[in-house]
């Protein structure tokens, strides 16, 4: 069994306390977030020391042994964590944060994923909406568990081979990594293991070559110079880096390098001055405490911004919450951690039933992720109302319910997730006069049409045509001065005429708001609305660039929801007691039915049916 290095709890001190002053949004810690590399490197380097010294001990490595550590090691700290934080989202934040994402990342979370779903539903590491997200930081808790299912079965079957194959694995993998961020897939190359097992792989070859490179390091200088660099390449990184850097990909080699030279320095000259104060009382204690810490940290800060609304929280704040980690982290290793670790509570258990029982609770909140939702919407309906609530959670109804028609005639829904929203009120026109809808619908992405999205969208319209809507959250893809986007626009609705469609419609952008409807009724209701002049300042430039392509095809109309939602000087998110938008920009389905005896005469004339002009509000 490989000694105790005190040295290596002093770096992950400085792994943890980089990590958490970034997040804490300290002055001088812009890059603390290279932290986490520190950590993979440690993670890969120490599982893999424990490993070799199992086989090189008994001649064989135990799936169960390696595993059922894993569970007591990992399992005890992040339960005692997530069952205070669901309680608190649950009792003082009903209504204030985006509880879908919550219970679904509690989820992912438990299933050992949760990388892969703050891929799909962060907009990035760096994204202002991940600073809500209290389950966020478990993203490399994953990746480190995903890491643990293939590499004790590559050292057990690949002996011989085990470092040709690691040589391979993390040039490979460092390479897709930087390749990612090139082509433009920065939270792919952020998130996914394959792009950051290269950092683990790092610290795994390091265990494996160890006793190869003592010789070289018998200088005690030598070993000074090293770790000084070593040193300077990660604090040099956690005070150059920021959000702005093309992260992780090739920048991450100065933080992996830098580990890689001190973990090196400190197992081979151990004297070093470098070493001896990473090996200081004050840093092993809390590099001990950087599991827990980390875990407690980031979810106390995301609660807190949920609860101010998504604004700034102050830095006093900030600090006072990390220091309350520290406390929990205290008392989570005194009380929960250790005794579990070793195996003082249920010192009789096996290791297969401590995999069992793992996965059990594993399950256990799984199922307490899918209970989260109702048990907040009980919440709210108490304080809310019944009605106010279903219209929130109502969102977009994106299937026909209509029965079958024989007309091959449809009408197209084409856009981003606004599309959604609208598409039952035009399906229900399309219902009553014997057409069929269809929905042509991606997320984040306008209706522009290109290679990709001409291709599909020609499939949708191999059915007769009757028209089609575009619907889009406009003002989230124009440009200054609205020169490319209108061009993309016309080349759109060229395309589309060209390819037999007779008539467009394009429904203007949705009045936008400061705050969805749940959380301004909470704490800021003055911030319920708009002026009507904010809200046509921050759509300006997207009405006028659509208006202006309009008037230049004789085959599109446009079609405008504010003065109907709005009055010409106030744009109300509440109305006749009921939320215009579902969250702050999308509107609810009790704008959509508001809207639809308007979008009428404009569906009417998409169809073919009449070819007079349509007022924007009805006649009294």
């Amino acid at each position: 069994m490989a000694r105790y290095r005190p040295d290596i709890d002093g770096l992950r001190a400085v792994a943890i306390l980089s990590v958490v002053a970034y997040h804490a949004g300290i002055p001088g810690f812009s890059g603390g977030f290279v932290g986490v590399d520190v950590f993979f490197v440690l993670s890969g380097f120490l599982i893999t020391q424990l490993l070799e010294a199992e086989r090189t001990q008994t001649g064989r490595i135990s799936f169960s042994q390696f595993y059922a550590r894993r569970v007591r090691r990992l399992w005890p700290a992040l339960i005692s964590m997530v069952i205070p934080i669901v309680s608190l989202w649950l009792i003082f934040l009903p209504g204030l944060g985006n509880t879908r994402d919550f219970a679904a990342s509690l989820r992912f979370t438990m299933l050992g994923i949760a990388n892969l779903f703050f891929d799909r539903n962060s907009g990035g590491y760096f994204a202002a909406p991940t600073a809500e997200m209290p389950f966020l930081h478990l993203w490399s808790l994953a990746v480190e568990e995903q890491f643990y299912l293939f590499w004790p079965l590559i050292l057990r079957l690949t002996r011989r081979l085990t470092l040709p194959a690691l040589i391979l694995g993390v040039t490979a993998s460092l390479i897709s990594a930087q390749w990612a961020i090139v082509h433009g897939h920065a939270s792919w190359a952020f998130y996914w293991m394959p792009n950051r097992v290269w950092e683990l792989g790092v610290g795994a070859w390091l265990a494996l070559v160890l006793p190869s490179v003592k010789e070289c390091f018998r200088s005690s200088r030598l070993g000074l110079l090293l770790a000084s660099l070593g040193l300077v390449l990660i604090t040099g990184s956690v005070n150059q880096y920021s959000a702005q850097t093309d992260f992780p990909g090739v920048h991450a080699i100065l933080p992996v390098l830098g580990t890689l030279l001190l973990i090196l320095t400190g197992t081979f000259a151990p004297q070093n001055l470098i070493s001896r104060a990473l090996s200081l009382r004050g840093f092993v204690r809390i590099g001990v405490l950087s599991y827990a810490w980390y875990l407690w940290h980031w979810p106390l800060l995301a609660l807190l911004k949920v609860r101010n609304l998504g604004r700034p929280v102050d830095l006093g704040v900030s600090l006072g919450a990390v220091g309350l980690a520290l406390l929990l982290a205290e008392l989570s290793l005194r009380f929960i951690e250790t005794p579990i670790r070793e195996q003082r509570l249920w010192p009789k258990v096996s290791p297969r039933r401590w995999i069992a029982a793992g996965i059990a609770v594993n399950l256990i909140f799984v199922a307490v992720s899918i209970g989260v939702g109702p048990i907040e919407n009980q919440r709210l309906i108490a304080r809310w109302g019944k009605p106010f609530v279903d219209q929130i959670n109502a969102r977009s109804v994106a299937s026909s319910s209509c029965p079958t028609i024989s007309t091959v005639d449809s009408l197209i829904v084409w856009g981003d997730s606004h599309a959604a929203v609208y598409f039952s009120a035009i399906d229900a026109f399309a219902c009553a006069h014997r057409k069929r809808a269809a929905l042509y619908e991606q997320d984040d992405t306008a209706p522009f049409w290109d290679a990709e999205n001409g291709n599909k969208i020609l499939k949708v319209l191999s059915a007769h045509p009757a028209g089609v809507i575009l619907v889009a959250r406009w003002t989230k893809y124009v440009d200054p001065g609205g020169t490319e986007f209108n061009r993309r626009l016309r080349e759109t609705i060229a395309q589309l005429t060209s390819s037999g469609v007779e008539r467009v419609l394009i429904i203007l952008p949705f009045p936008e708001f400061d705050l969805t409807p749940l959380r301004c009724g909470e704490r800021l209701p003055e911030r319920c609305h708009r002026s009507r002049a904010e809200v046509e300042s921050h759509r300006q430039s997207a009405v006028e660039a659509i208006r202006a392509m309009s008037v230049t095809f004789p085959n599109v109309r446009v079609f405008d929801p504010v003065p109907v939602i709005c009055t010409p000087k106030v744009c109300a998110q509440v109305q006749q007691g009921q939320p215009v938008t579902f969250d702050d920009n999308h509107p609810s389905q009790w704008s959509v039915h508001l809207l639809s005896q308007y979008l009428e005469c404009n569906l009417s004339w998409l169809s073919g049916e009449k070819n007079t002009p349509c007022q924007s509000k009805p006649t009294p």
